[in-house]
Formats: C-alpha cells, structure tokens, sequence
C-alpha cells in the first residue's frame, strides 16, 4: 500500500514538472476524439504523398505511376518521358520513420494507399511528435538553468502560439510536428552536451562515437523528412562551433563529433535523393518537384514573413512577442540564433513556386522552428526579474489567443486552406469572432 502510495506521489510530482507536455497531450487527444472540424480522412494532401512510400516499400515499387490517388492530390509526377516512371515529390523519411509501427496497418490494408487503421496510427504518432518536441524544449530550457514553471510556460506558449498544435492534430499526415521533435532534440543535445554549466568534457572515444551516432539519427531524420531543413541544420551546426569557439579547446572533440554526424546524414539522404530522381526523373537533381523551382525573379520575402494572408509572425505573432523579450532580457545569442534561423527560411519559399506552400493553417514552413523559440523564450524569460517575467507572459497569452483566434476560424471552414483576407485575419485575430470571445460564446451556450 505504502509502495503504490509513493507511485502515485512520484507519478504527480513527474506531471508536475512537465505539465506543459501532459496538458498539450490531453488537448490534442480530445481534438482528435471530437474532431471540431469538417476536414478528412486524417492522411490526405501532402501527406498522402509522404505516407506512400510505406505501399511502395511493401510493394517494392520506387515508382508511383499505378497509385491514381497520388495524381490526383499532385503528388506524384507524371509519367516521365526519359524513363517511363513517375516520381513521388515527397521524400521518404516520414515513411521510414514510421514504417516499424505502420507497416503491419498498411500490409493488411488491401492493397490500398491508406486505411482507417493506418489513419488512427498517424493521428497518434504525430500527437507524440508533438509532445516530444515540448519534451525538448523543457529538458533543455531546464538543463540551461530555468526553473520547471518557466520552462514549461514558454513550452506551451510555442505549442498554442505557433502551428505546433495544429499540425499535431488537424493536419496530423503533415510532416512538421515530426521536424519540430527531431529539431528539439538536436537543440536538446547540443544544450546537454556543449552549453550546460560546469559540464567538463572527460570524453570517451565511445561517448564520442556514440554522440556523433545520435547526431547522425537526428540530422538525418530531420533533413530526410523534409529537404529545407538542411538549411535548420546547417545554422544549428553554426550555432555549435560559435558556443565551441566560446567555451575553448576542451570541447572541440565534442563538435568533431557532432560535426562527423551531421555531415554523414546530409550526405546520405542528398546521395539518395539525387540517385532516386536519377532513376525516376531521368536527370540529376536534387528536387524531386518537377515543373516547380526556385526563381530569384520572385520576391514573396515580406509575403513570407508578414502578409495577413499566410505570413509568419502575422499568424505567429508570439514570435515577435519572444524576440523582444530577449532584447528585454538582453539574451543576443538567443537573438542571434533565432534569426539566422528564420531568415534563410524567409528567402528560400519567398523565391518558391508557391510562397504561402499551398494549404496549411499559418505558413507552415516555420512550424519547425518553434521549440528554439521555446527555448530561447523560457532562458530569456528566466533571466528577467519577477515583474518584467509577468508582463512577458501575459502579452505572450495576448499573441496565443490571437493564433488560437485563427485557429478557430480556419478549422471552421471560415478561413480557406490558402490563407486569410485582410478583414478575416483582423477579425478572427483581435476582432469580433477572436478567441476569447468564441469561448465566451462557448460557455454561454454550454
């Protein structure tokens, strides 16, 4: 009895410290249960694209000309004169990721693309992306000195405030709840390994094997899910050899490693993605996009960054709100990092085809980004005196509630896949149909 009694203590001392992960939990599994929205089957769109490589792997097909659906959600080319094949647009590294909890569903399934079972898997695996993601920002905002409250704060300030949530539930067959969680845990590993205080390195050849493997895991997951995170990588990677040239020599073995994984997962999935459009495609590319590039004749940058119609920190404003809490904080290196991640991204899809991505609740295209914005928030946030902390976090709510407002008109069907007007984004953000006022009507008519 005196045994399950401590259990239990140990069991609420445990959610305790990280209830930003149980609370994000809860709410998207009731999201998913109730489903306040009019939008399915669960893997469709993009992520159809991405899910069919698990079919393919089963079918022992590199080719997708013989799945119509593909054609049919423009994901797969077509048939390609040079070679006869058609090409699947999305990489596979979702698929494989998945591939030792999906494949029994998809093996069962008929022969088809996608399933109801294999729909109930995805919802769930990517809801544990998501909290995994959170999991990274608490561990590392926590292994940086900020106490449990305030890391957890900042955590779920980046889940509700950005497309975090949103892609962990809604448009759960979407790849960037699972970039967000491998980009955690990088950001996560370098906080253990090069950034915690009094951490002296009495590094092992094995300990330095070992943290070169788990680099190589992380980085190549992240660049073989979806390709522009190379760009993610590669400033991480900047930001490792800035923090080693601060902290001195002693931690060069420690980035040697890091160094040799991230480099041999970039190559692995670039050597394999250009020998897969090689073998579809009939050329030597990197894009597996037919017909769609990149044009320095496009200029959609400030499209990107702050456009109502689908901009990032218009959709996300938190992330402004955490930007200036740094200044406050004077955390430049938080700074610094955040907008060396954010602005490559910004010229990169302001010079795409389609700038906004296409369908998709905010730009998608940043999603990734929010547990280094959680992180940067909750160190910059710790290092604020008690009263500057308040006010941060209550405008930090005012910007939640504004994406939540958002949130709530595009799963209404109000706001279109493609993004918002002007007048829509005012009024779901801070106008007449925002979110506290939905819940306030929520509540009168419950």
């Amino acid at each position: 009895m005196a045994a399950t009694s401590e259990a239990g203590r140990g069991g609420v001392a445990w959610a305790l410290r990280w209830w930003a992960v149980v609370f994000f939990v809860a709410v998207c599994a009731v999201v998913t249960v109730v489903q306040p929205y009019d939008n399915g089957p669960p893997i469709r769109s993009d992520g159809l694209g991405y899910h069919a490589w698990t079919r393919a792997i089963l079918d022992g097909r590199l080719t997708f000309c013989d799945y119509p659906e593909l054609k049919r959600v423009d994901a797969a080319t077509s048939v390609q004169p040079s070679t006869g094949r058609c090409a699947d647009k999305y990489p596979p590294g979702l698929a494989l990721l998945r591939f030792p909890v999906m494949w029994p569903f998809t093996a069962l399934n008929g022969g088809e693309l996608r399933s109801g079972a294999e729909d109930a898997v995805n919802q769930l695996l990517s809801i544990v992306a998501g909290a995994l993601a959170l999991v990274g920002v608490v561990a590392a905002a926590r292994r940086a000195g900020v106490r449990d409250w305030v890391a957890n704060c900042a955590a779920i300030a980046v889940a509700f405030g950005t497309g975090l949530f949103h892609y962990s539930t809604y448009d759960s067959s979407f790849t960037h709840a699972y970039s967000a969680a491998f980009v955690a845990g990088l950001v996560a590993f370098g906080v253990f390994r090069l950034l915690a205080a009094g951490d002296e390195p009495h590094d092992s050849t094995r300990r330095l094997v070992r943290d070169a493997v788990v680099v190589f895991v992380l980085a190549g997951f992240l660049v073989g899910i979806r390709l522009p995170s190379f760009l993610i990588l590669a400033v991480l990677w900047l930001a490792a050899v800035f923090v080693v040239w601060r902290r001195g020599p002693r931690f060069r073995p420690r980035l040697v490693a890091i160094t040799a994984g991230a480099a041999a997962a970039t190559v692995v999935v670039g050597v394999s993605q250009v020998a897969y459009n090689r073998y579809v495609l009939g050329r030597w590319t990197i894009s597996s996009y037919a017909g769609e590039h990149f044009s320095l004749e496009r200029f959609h940058q400030l499209d990107v960054l702050a456009s109502f119609q689908k901009g990032f920190v218009t959709w996300y404003p938190v992330v402004v709100v955490i930007l200036l809490v740094a200044a406050w904080a004077r955390n430049w290196a938080g700074i610094g990092l955040l907008v060396g991640l954010s602005v490559p991204l910004v010229m990169l899809y302001g010079a795409w085809d389609a700038w906004g991505l296409a369908g998709g609740f905010g730009h998608r295209g940043f999603v990734e980004l929010a547990p280094v914005f959680g992180v940067v928030f909750a160190v910059s946030l710790e290092r604020l005196g008690a009263n500057a902390r308040l006010v941060s976090l209550v405008v930090a709510g005012v910007a939640v509630t504004m994406t939540m407002g958002l949130l709530v008109g595009y799963w209404a069907g109000d706001i279109a896949f493609y993004g918002a007007t002007n007048d829509q984004w005012v009024r779901y953000s801070v106008g007449a149909s925002s979110f506290p006022i939905a819940v306030a009507h929520w509540i009168a008519g419950w």
